[in-house]
């Protein structure tokens, strides 16, 4: 394996610099009612070779069967399309053309023919023994360069999706733009890229001198006299001094023979040298090392070990491997005897915030809870959990790697000795962190949640004061709740006092009355809104009953000298409120003061009215019924 690139080099600017590939939305949008999409597939083809360069130009057209000359044109397109990032900026309609050309070739033969299996060789590639691909000049052959880094057979798959081909494609125009990677090579890159449904088998790739020319430091460097390494006192074993010399002559010959091998066991040995098996293998691999470093007889020390650790777990992070990442810290926990103070150094590196991003975004967005392996995993690695995923609250924007993020510091926050930092860090975050705090603590330490949530009914937020309210809403502890949520009521936003209203009107108290008549007086001049009449009018008529009768038809039809004046400023907002919670409220008196009020008022007040009346009839306390 070489020297691992760090996973977040995509995010960092770190990689090669190569001109991003359009998503599947924007080929789809950009590509639709185009030239492409009005001609037939000959016509388009003959299009494309006219306008393209020379430089890119296709492959010689190879095929004698449907299906060569089907996976012919799919490779020709996929080549095209590598090459063309050299000539066109990354916006450009052409390169659009080449991926919608590609997408189309390669799905197509694909649905038409299966599995497409193909052998690379220096100049061609064969599928079934067919040579489906021909170009012999190196600079253009995606063969040659394919094959010069030591893949020697790809296979994708019918139900591969157009993400994975798409990232093929990148690979390969790296490889196209001329970048040296003194590091990775298209080996490790498609090995990297995690392909579910496309896998690769490769050898020990050779690449000209030319194109590492850091290699003859290298071997410069390598001549250099090196240190002997002891352990625990023994000296390192050289090799044989004769071991690099020919084999000795052997006297007695034996005549090679035939010997027919069973295909499943073919396809199994095959299958262990796929690239899916790559996780599998990195982790037995360092089972095996560590067994080598725990031994006091050998000279390989942790030192030598701990890299190919941190690029193993590297690799799985970036490739949302979490059954193996598990089975790695279960591997690397379980020689703890070998120096527990390092080994627990390499375990936290398992789950710190860069870590936990790259695992929650791996994680399926419709999975409803935390994984079990992700649990077995953070259980395993002795770390500040809380802190890294409170990081990641801070950090994260995706609401799937949020919400997964507010159920693991659900589940830690009970197994924390002072919980107490969470709360005095929610303070310092902005709206939308300080209200996923809330909600993942409200459950595992709700009596502390609910005087948080108190300190909080005042906050300029709007979001902090719904999620106040939700908090609030599940308490058990009554007075303390019902004394908050009465200060809500002066809530500057229309919606909390909404809700407030609508909680009360079914778990408030007759103490609620008053200071719900002093709202809904002050606000009946300030623009009071349908939605707060409604919510209003009910709670009165809930919680006192008799008075609200009273006060209401005195809304309706003023006593006295202002019995004939009906539209005082906020008169209108009144009745609206008296009209809500009178229709469910018995009597005849109520009935006549509602046709009272409907002959002297407006024709929106008017309908509103009939509109009570009937309801009052259908509910069974109207004086009609």
């Amino acid at each position: 394996m070489s020297e691992a690139s760090d996973p977040d080099a995509t995010e960092t600017g770190d990689s090669p610099e190569v001109a991003p590939v359009a998503s599947e939305a924007e080929i789809g949008a950009e590509s639709g009612g185009g030239l492409l999409d009005q001609l037939d597939a000959e016509d388009a083809a003959e299009i494309i070779e006219e306008d393209v360069p020379e430089e890119i130009r296709s492959e010689a057209a190879v095929g004698a069967t449907e299906s060569g000359v089907a996976t012919n044109n799919a490779l020709r397109a996929l080549s095209r399309a590598a090459r063309s990032f050299l000539l066109y900026e990354p916006r450009n309609q052409a390169i659009r053309d080449f991926l919608q050309d590609y997408r189309e070739n390669m799905q197509a033969t694909l649905a038409a023919y299966g599995t497409m299996a193909l052998d690379i060789r220096p100049f061609e590639m064969t599928r079934g023994g067919e040579v489906v691909y021909l170009e012999r000049e190196r600079e253009r052959s995606l063969a040659f360069r394919l094959f010069r880094d030591g893949v020697r057979r790809i296979t994708i798959e019918p139900e591969v999706p157009w993400a994975e081909l798409l990232r093929l494609l990148e690979i390969l125009s790296i490889r196209y733009s001329g970048i040296r990677q003194s590091e990775d090579d298209i080996v490790t890159l498609l090995w990297k890229a995690g392909f579910k449904n496309i896998a690769i088998v490769a050898v020990e790739g050779f690449v000209p001198e030319e194109e590492h020319p850091e290699a003859a430091d290298e071997l410069h460097s390598a001549n250099r006299p090196k240190r002997r390494r002891t352990k625990l006192g023994v000296a390192h074993v050289d090799a044989p001094a004769d071991f690099d010399q020919p084999l000795p002559e052997f006297l007695k010959k034996a005549t090679p023979c035939w010997v027919d091998v069973d295909p499943e066991r073919v396809s199994a040995l095959v299958a262990q040298a796929g690239s899916r098996k790559l996780p599998e293998t990195s982790v037995h691999l360092i089972k095996r090392l560590l067994s080598v470093v725990a031994d006091p007889l050998d000279p390989t020390g942790l030192d030598d070990v701990v890299p190919l650790i941190n690029e193993v777990r590297d690799f799985l992070l970036s490739e949302g491997q979490l059954e193996h990442l598990t089975a790695l810290v279960a591997v690397v926990e379980s020689h703890r005897e070998i120096d527990t103070e390092r080994i627990d150094r390499e375990l936290a590196k398992f789950a710190d915030t860069r870590a936990l991003r790259r695992i929650l975004k791996s994680v399926s967005k419709g999975s409803e809870g935390v994984p079990p392996e992700l649990l077995s995993l953070l259980e395993m690695i002795p770390a500040d959990h809380l802190e890294h995923l409170m990081d990641l609250l801070v950090e994260e924007r995706g609401a799937s790697s949020r919400r997964l993020t507010r159920m693991l510091i659900e589940r830690f926050v009970r197994e924390a000795w002072d919980p107490s930092f969470v709360f005095e860090r929610m303070h310092q975050e902005s709206p939308g962190v300080l209200v996923d705090i809330l909600r993942a603590t409200s459950r595992a330490l709700a009596g502390k949640v609910v005087a948080e949530a108190v300190q909080l009914t005042s906050h300029p937020a709007l979001e902090v004061q719904m999620e106040v309210l939700w908090v609030l809403g599940r308490a058990e502890e009554e007075a303390l709740v019902e004394k908050a949520l009465l200060g809500m009521l002066s809530s500057h936003f229309q919606e909390v006092r909404v809700r407030v209203l609508e909680f009360f009107e079914e778990y408030g108290s007759a103490d609620v009355f008053e200071p719900t008549v002093a709202l809904v007086k002050r606000l009946s001049t300030r623009g009071i809104t349908e939605r707060e009449c409604l919510a209003a009018g009910k709670l009165l008529a809930a919680v006192r009953p008799d008075e609200a009768k009273t006060l209401l038809m005195g809304w309706i039809k003023p006593p006295g000298i202002f019995k004939r004046v009906v539209e005082m400023p906020g008169a209108q907002a009144l009745q609206r409120i008296a009209l809500y919670g009178l229709v469910s409220l018995p009597g005849k008196e109520v009935d006549k003061a509602i046709r009272w009020l409907s002959e002297r008022c407006a024709e929106e007040i008017y309908n509103l009215c009939m509109k009570t009346l009937v309801r009052r009839r259908k509910e069974g306390v109207s004086s009609d019924g």
